[in-house]
């Protein structure tokens, strides 16, 4: 069977599709492939490395594991899960209705890190895509480092029943005390990559309210919905999710990018008939993209752009 129409514009258009819909990954392989042996691909069979030790990289060598088959599937309005199917769980024949990417996905308590090929060095019997994903973010950090042509993608999460008593965060080189999150992946990755230079970060900062505290992009996509719908609506709540992709251009040179996205819960309103006064109305929940922003390669003419769409 062909692709979707879904499918066929993220791939021959990424940029202009992840601008209007909001995508969320999968973090691995799925069961839902036919039933048999090879129904789910445990993560252990596609890394290497040592999946006992808290923090250790495992490396996803095999070429052939490197690219995923994805499909869309609608979650919530402005919001579609990608699901992911390895090539051990389809038969070639049933590999039309899917979308190959390369695609690395997470694995909790550790960094998983994956080298892309340059363009033209896969087997001839594996697909070459032009696109990239690694799983959606939910609190994690992505590095890419190397050359353009055939960089290296890293990505480290935490589980969330680790425990940090038992588990600590690394040390924090600059203040001697146990690390924030953020700083704990960057230490691992500068100990798996000494000396990288050019290197595209993303993490919670960047992408996830925490603490009570909103991100940038949030307070100035807030302001903008606020301004845009005024005297229409009263913004009740704004969350935010990331998700990083990857795209490669003619010359097969990579570029990848951060996702934002968010979901709102409004209050619309109305004027109270009496005094003419603005009171709330109709409660409603929109889930969509707020941003793009290219993090690699740094250094040169990255951008970034807005979804600026209205709610209704």
């Amino acid at each position: 069977m062909p692709l979707s129409t879904e499918l066929t514009a993220l791939r021959d258009g990424p940029i202009d599709f992840l601008r209007e819909n909001w995508i969320t990954p999968g973090s691995g392989y799925t069961m839902h492939a036919p039933a048999g042996p090879q129904a789910y691909i445990a993560l252990e069979r596609v890394f290497t490395g040592d999946v006992t030790t808290i923090d250790s990289t495992l490396r996803l060598t095999n070429n052939r594991d490197k690219i995923g088959y994805a499909r869309l599937v609608p979650a919530t309005p402005g919001k579609m899960t990608l699901e992911y199917r390895s090539h051990r769980q389809l038969a070639n024949h049933e590999r039309g209705d899917y979308l190959p990417t390369w695609f690395l996905p997470w694995y909790s308590d550790h960094v998983t890190k994956m080298k892309i090929l340059q363009r033209g060095l896969l087997p001839p019997n594996v697909p070459d895509p032009d696109i990239f994903f690694t799983s959606a973010l939910s609190g994690c950090s992505v590095f890419i480092e190397g050359p353009p042509n055939a960089p290296t993608v890293y990505h480290g999460g935490f589980s969330d029943v680790r425990d940090f008593t038992v588990n600590p965060r690394v040390i924090d080189p600059l203040t001697g005390v146990e690390a924030d999150s953020i700083t704990h992946w960057r230490v691992l990755f500068q100990q798996m990559a000494p000396g990288a230079v050019g290197v595209g970060e993303a993490n919670k900062a960047q992408y996830m309210n925490q603490g009570g505290r909103e991100t940038d992009d949030v307070r100035a996509y807030k302001r903008f919905l606020a301004a845009e719908h005024q005297n229409e609506m009263r913004i009740e709540e704004m969350t935010s999710e990331g998700m990083v992709f990857g795209t490669r251009d003619a010359q097969g040179d990579w570029s990848f990018f951060l996702q934002e996205s968010v979901t709102v819960t409004i209050y619309t309103l109305r004027k109270r008939k009496i005094r003419r006064t603005l009171i709330d109305s109709e409660r409603r929940t929109y889930t969509r993209p707020m941003m793009i922003r290219q993090i690699y390669p740094t250094g040169g003419a990255t951008w970034g752009t807005w979804n600026l769409t209205r709610l209704f």
